[in-house]
Order: C-alpha cells, then structure tokens, then sequence
C-alpha cells in the first residue's frame, strides 16, 4: 500500500479559486453577511456545501454552515445512532435506501429523526414524481424528502485508459488484470461488495448472505492483488487518478467532478452491469438544536438556484423538477440524468439486512 503522505492534495483555497473561476462562486456578500447569522452544523457528503452551493443555502436559509467531515453513509448513520448522536447536527443528508431502517427504528416511537414540517419546505413541492418512493414516511408523518441523487461507477485517467474499449465500460475494470497495480478500491463494505456482486452476475447483490456472500468475499481476496491502495475520502480518491498513482478507480460522480474541475481528463464508465444509482435526502435529529432553521437549509437543498448549481460544483443531480431543465441536454446526459429515463443502466444501493455479517467479510478481505 502506498504512502498517502507523499500524494498531491486538493486544498479548500485551490478548491475556491477553482469555482471562482468557473463561475459558481459570488466575489461578494460572503463571509461579513454571514457573521451575524447562527451556526448550524450539518453532516453530509461535503461536497453538497462546496463553493457555490454553501452561499446558496446559507443566504436563503439565513444562517451559516458548518460542515462536518463526511467518511461514508454507513459512518454518518453510525453516529447518529450513538449515545448523543441526535443532539450535535441540525441536518444530515445521506443515501435513502440506506439509511431508511435504521434511523426510523424497528416501531413507531423508535425514531431517530425529527417528523418535518412541510409547510416549511415549500420547495419539496416541486420533487419530481420519479422519486415519490424515496420518501422517508411512517404513520402519516414525512421524516425525509428527497434532495440530490447521483451514481458510483469506476472513474479512470481518460489519456491513458480508452473509453471506446468495452472493457473500460464494466467494474470488471477494478478486478481484472489489465491495469494490475494502478487500480484503487474503495474501504467500504457496503460499496464493493454490491459492485463485485453485480461483476459476477448477481441480480440483487444486496441480498448476499452465507454462500453467495462468501463467493464474493473469495473473489475480492484473490483480485485483491491487483490493487495499489485503498481511498477513504473523496478527495483521496481523486488525489490518487489526478497524480497519477493510479488509473482507475471505485468512484462517485463528485471525484468525477472534482478532476474536472482541475481540468484532468478523466472518465467515468457506464458498467454494463449497472452503475450503483442512489437518491439521498435531507433530515432532521430528533433532538437538533436548530429545528426551525434546519428546515429552511432542506428547503434550500431541494430550491431551483441550488438545482441550476449542484451538478457542475458537485457532480450530483437534483431530485427537484427544475434540476435537468436548468442545464443542457448534453451536461444532463453526461452528469447521469439518463437513469432517471432507463437510458443509463442502474442498480440502486441498499443496505442489506445482514450487515455486519458484510463488515466482517470486508475485513476478512483487507486482513488477507
């Protein structure tokens, strides 16, 4: 495994000059108009507060950002299921499908999140209906709406990787011998074991357990030795194809949009096995600090200015109507707006039932 301390990193100033330069970022109104508002902090997958989003929330809200450091959905929901854990963020936002049981709990009163008030986000008005499942409901009561949705797939240095070949448009691309050695996995459970699932044929990888699971597990251990390093943060993942270690690797669009911003050529394969499509949502801690207010940032998240920005400073697709009417027909047909229409072929992350059963399998596979 690689020396992480040696690779290039993406710093905020870079990230900031890199926005302005794009566009997305007002050279004024900033930080002097925000002194005065509170501080509300979220978790979620940072780039969603980026530069040229932040602003946006932040002056239709009437408040000012904080955002924690985001690891993974699993991590995310983990902390919020600690002791404490529904006292510190005012909003978190993550993947529906698999955050949905765990933060509603087993029965009514289990709840971890707060029951919305939508009379306080009248932008949830304007959700496509293509996302009328993706809701978070129980007895009446609306705990989630959705915001953003996006794909994983495998991004790689389009200079040196051809996106013409078939091969390049399969996640056999992370397994394969091709590119032994210039390959970077994802150190999550969850994300690699759909993806080698749905490699191997597995119509519904969600529901491995015993035999199936393990078949999983013995074919990551044996492709295991054609991987450099394993990425943990979103930026690190980026850092690791922009400098040049590798040449691919597992990657959600907002790597993608991160080397693009930097002008890298990189690509982004549609698997014919399926990219891993996800819808995520806004909601509240049952015991927030900042209820009222964390209605106002939901609002804002699902409002068309934040719709018009999201995908070129984050690489995320918006859930609201206005989202793909805002950009060109080609940004929307490369951003992924395609599997909304079947256009793109997708399988949709869920945690499974067994979960632990699957941390245990990706140890066994990262101890091997």
């Amino acid at each position: 495994m690689s020396d992480q301390k040696n690779l290039p990193t993406v710093s905020r100033r870079d990230v900031v000059q890199l926005a302005l330069a794009a566009g997305i970022v007002p050279l004024t109104g900033g930080w002097a108009a925000g002194q005065s508002r509170t501080e509300v902090e979220v978790l979620m997958t940072n780039a969603l507060m980026g530069p040229g989003l932040r602003e946006v929330v932040e002056n239709e809200a009437n408040v000012k950002i904080t955002d924690a450091p985001f690891r993974t959905v699993t991590d995310s929901i983990s902390r919020l299921l600690a002791p404490g854990g529904t006292t510190r963020f005012s909003v978190m936002h993550a993947q529906v499908e698999v955050a949905r049981n765990p933060i509603l709990g087993e029965k009514p009163g289990d709840e971890k999140i707060a029951p919305l008030d939508l009379a306080k986000i009248p932008n949830a008005a304007n959700i496509a209906d293509v996302f009328k499942d993706n809701y978070i409901r129980r007895d009446g009561k609306t705990y989630s709406v959705p915001g953003t949705f996006g794909f994983d797939t495998v991004i790689y240095n389009a200079s040196e990787i051809p996106e013409a070949d078939p091969f390049t448009q399969s996640w056999g691309m992370l397994f394969e011998d091709k590119y032994a050695g210039r390959i970077a996995w994802f150190d999550s459970a969850l994300h690699m074991f759909l993806c080698a699932g749905l490699y191997l044929g597995n119509k519904a990888p969600e529901k491995m357990q015993g035999a199936d699971l393990e078949e999983v597990q013995k074919f990551l251990v044996s492709r295991k030795k054609n991987v450099r390093t394993f990425w943990t943060s979103f930026a690190q993942g980026a850092n690791l194809i922009g400098s040049g270690e590798v040449l691919c690797a597992y990657g959600p669009v907002v790597m993608r949009a991160s080397l693009e911003q930097r002008k890298f050529p990189v690509g982004s394969a549609w698997c014919k096995e399926g990219v891993l499509s996800l819808v995520s949502g806004g909601f509240i801690p049952k015991d927030a600090p900042h209820k009222d207010l964390a209605h106002g940032i939901i609002n804002a998240m699902i409002g068309p200015e934040y719709a018009k920005r999201l995908t070129k400073a984050a690489g995320y697709l918006s859930c609201s109507r206005y989202g793909a009417s805002l950009i060109s027909p080609e940004d929307a047909k490369r951003a992924g707006y395609g599997i909304l229409d079947g256009t793109v072929k997708h399988h949709g992350i869920s945690q499974p039932a067994n979960f632990n059963a699957w941390v245990e399998a990706w140890s066994r596979v990262k101890s091997a």
